[in-house]
This record gives structure tokens, C-alpha cells and sequence, in this order.
């Protein structure tokens, strides 16, 4: 990416995607390291305990992590992606965004893409000792005996799996793709396929096992799946079904498995129902304000880091940044949005004033205003706010993460009355 250097430059530079590649490299991308500013402790990263649980021979294979949208998690993933990958260590990432339907999502489709992931790790990396016809693989098979599923990959008419079919590994990586294109559709054939391994996962359970023995006794070395914006779930009751069912948990699942958490979850009583099925890291905002009302220096430079990595900072009227930053509370979502509104705006200003070269305090206070419009209803979200607040000062206390990200959101709601 090229540093923004004129006002046309800004918007494409802050897009709202996640870094990738090159983009990572903190020295020659535009990555920023941040852990300090959101722990207060350098050495205190969640990242790098969250990699270590994965990569240290410990049996809690479930891992969550936890972390507000905007927060920038989803970068910090894929760096972590990066590290294991720099290890050797296979890495499966579902993003479940595009790869799940999140309205309808179940724990059932959740093993179905475990077991998916590891059958195409076994084909990828030429696992030896495999055979297709090994009757715990034949067990699972048989649950897409007469669908249509089977049919399409052979182009022939299956009457059971167990009579002989002659599938090689390429035709059973296919079948459980077409499967997974069912997920993704909500199709009835998926549904027929999910409805047989609710009556009867063991076996599904234990093929699951069985791969991931072969996949380690030959690398030494268990898979890590990562299940990307499994946080963008909308309704939180289904994935408390999804862990409630006690069907991810480390005795069912022995590889590692990562999912992004909704934050929301923290503050709900039937966390505790769930919380010991995983092993749990939190991965906090970055903080630009202390409990006191001071501003955190710590915070605000990280973020200005950020920013300097795409836009040059003179692009910018003096105190427009501070302005921002302190308003949007370390959410690196809203600030971008905000950045990209703003710049916008200063465009349009500068085709009719020609001396307009840079993004002013009005242009900043018209972007805080207008992308925390397109969010809803304010008196209502004012209200569930400070509820909420108080609900997590009380659980949780006052210096609590998520009760000063609450806390950060209330104040960034009542400050918008202003404008």
C-alpha cells in the first residue's frame, strides 16, 4: 500500500478488511503492534498465549478468543496464521462469514466442517496410512448414502457406501465439499445428512479421532483450525447452543480449534453454562482513555501509528486526530469509517475551494455524526448502554475491559447529542 500523500489518496487507504501477506510485515507493510496499548504490559499478549496453547502439547484443544467488532481482531489472526505457518504447522481457516450460513448455523455444521478441514489436510499433505475403505471413514460415509450429494461427485446412481464404490480421497474431498456448499445454502440435503449424524455421531466423532492420530503420528505436530468471524453469529442463543451440546469440547475434538467469540457473551449469565468446554483469551480494545478521564498516551500513539502507516499526518487539520481518536473510542472500525467519510467530505470541499488541501475538524465532526447515525436508534441504544454499564460494573467492576469499553460506548453516544 502507498502512503496517502493528497486527500484523493485517503479513502482507498483505509479500507475496513483485514491485513494480509505483506501487509503484516510491521517493518515494511502496515502492520502496527498494539498489545500495549490495549494490556498496558508489552509482554502481555493474548496472541502469544493463544499461540503458545496451540503449539505446546496442551490437551484443551477448544480455544476462544474473545474481542469486540472493529477491534482489529481479525488481523491479529491472520498474523497468528502467520506464525504457525512460519512453524510448520498446518493451518485450516474457515471463514465463517462466507463459508457458513451464520442465520442458521448449528453445532452439526460445525463438526461437519472439522472433519471436511481434516480430510483435506490428510489429501493435501500426502498423510500416508489412510485407507478410504477403513470402515471407521466407510461409518461416516454412509450418512451421505442416497443423497444427492453422492450422486453428483460419482455421476452415477450409489446404492450404499458399505456394497462399494470405488471413491478414491480426491472423490471423498469432493463429496464433502458439495456438502459444505449445503451449509452454506441451508440446502435439504444437508439437512437429511445433519439429521443422521444427530442420531448417530459417534461415528462421525471417531473419524474425527482417527485423522487427527494419522495427521500427528506423522507430523508430530496436531492441526489448528481457525473458525474466522464465528463472532458475527447475530443471535448469541445459537452459539450457547452451539457449546452447550458438549459436542465441541476437547474429549470430542483433539486438534486445536480456534473461534472468534462475540464479546457480548462475557457479560451473559449463561456463560457459565459453556465456560469450561474451552480454554479462553481475550483480546482487548486499545485503551485511549484511563478510568480517570485522562487522556492514555499509550493508546492514542498506537492509534496515530496506524494512521501515519497509510495517510501522511499533515493531511490532517492539528487536532482533527485527537478529536477522532478520542471520540471513537479505539475502535479501529469506526475510526476508519470515520477517516473515510472525512476524507470524502474534504474532497467535495476541495472542487470548489481550490486551497482545500487538507481534512478539517468539521469535516471529522460531520463524519463522528454521520456513521453513528447509519448505527440506529440513539435514545434506545442510550438507554441499553448504560444498563449495560451498570450491569458490568457490578459483574465485572469498573476497571474490567469490557466494562470500560461499555463505558467508552456510552460516552461516545451521549457526546453525538451535541451535534
Amino acid at each position: 500500500m502507498k502512503k496517502a500523500t493528497e486527500l484523493k489518496d485517503i479513502y482507498n487507504n483505509f479500507g475496513l478488511t483485514a491485513l494480509v501477506g505483506e501487509e503484516l510485515d510491521p517493518e515494511t507493510g502496515i502492520y502496527v503492534d498494539t498489545i500495549e496499548a490495549r494490556t498496558n504490559d508489552r509482554y502481555n499478549s493474548p496472541l502469544r498465549k493463544l499461540y503458545d496453547a496451540c503449539t505446546g502439547e496442551s490437551s484443551d484443544f477448544i480455544q476462544i478468543l474473545l474481542g469486540h467488532r472493529g477491534c482489529g481482531k481479525s488481523t491479529e489472526i491472520n498474523k497468528l496464521e502467520q506464525e504457525f505457518l512460519s512453524k510448520d504447522y498446518i493451518v485450516k481457516k474457515i471463514n465463517c462469514a462466507v463459508e457458513t450460513n451464520l442465520s442458521t448455523i448449528e453445532v452439526f455444521d460445525i463438526i461437519y466442517i472439522i472433519l471436511q478441514s481434516l480430510i483435506n489436510i490428510v489429501e493435501e499433505h500426502k498423510i500416508k496410512g489412510i485407507d478410504v475403505n477403513n470402515k471407521i471413514i466407510v461409518r461416516a460415509l454412509n450418512y451421505f448414502d442416497d443423497t444427492e450429494i453422492i450422486t453428483r461427485v460419482t455421476e452415477n446412481k450409489v446404492e450404499s457406501v458399505e456394497a462399494g464404490m470405488g471413491l478414491d480421497l480426491n472423490a471423498i474431498v469432493n463429496i464433502f465439499a458439495k456438502g459444505k456448499m449445503g451449509i452454506q445454502y441451508n440446502t435439504e440435503t444437508i439437512a437429511e445428512i445433519k439429521s443422521r449424524i444427530k442420531k448417530n455421531n459417534e461415528d462421525w466423532f471417531n473419524c474425527i479421532d482417527f485423522l487427527c492420530e494419522k495427521i500427528y503420528e506423522q507430523k508430530k505436530k496436531r492441526p489448528i483450525i481457525i473458525f474466522e468471524n464465528f463472532d458475527k453469529i447475530i443471535d448469541i442463543s445459537k452459539v450457547l447452543d452451539i457449546f452447550k451440546s458438549g459436542y465441541i469440547s476437547s474429549e470430542k475434538i483433539r486438534t486445536y480449534c480456534i473461534f472468534t467469540f462475540p464479546i457480548g457473551l462475557t457479560y451473559n449469565p449463561l456463560m457459565g453454562q459453556i465456560q469450561h468446554y474451552f480454554e479462553q483469551f481475550t483480546f482487548p480494545m486499545i485503551e485511549v482513555k484511563k478510568r480517570n478521564g485522562e487522556t492514555n498516551e499509550t493508546g492514542v500513539d498506537a492509534i496515530k501509528k496506524i494512521i501515519e502507516k497509510r495517510a501522511d499526518l499533515n493531511l490532517f487539520e492539528e487536532g482533527c486526530l485527537d478529536l477522532l481518536i478520542e471520540k471513537t473510542g479505539g475502535s479501529l472500525r469506526e475510526l476508519f469509517s470515520c477517516i473515510r467519510f472525512a476524507a470524502k467530505r474534504a474532497e467535495y470541499r476541495a472542487e470548489q475551494q481550490r486551497e482545500v488541501k487538507t481534512v478539517s475538524r468539521e469535516d471529522i465532526e460531520k463524519s463522528l455524526t454521520k456513521v453513528y447515525d447509519n448505527q440506529g436508534d440513539y435514545p434506545k441504544a442510550l438507554e441499553y448502554c448504560q444498563k449495560a454499564l451498570k450491569i458490568c460494573e457490578k459483574v465485572l467492576g469498573a476497571e474490567h475491559p469490557n466494562t470500560k469499553f461499555v463505558r467508552k460506548n456510552y460516552e461516545r453516544l451521549l457526546f453525538l447529542h451535541q451535534f
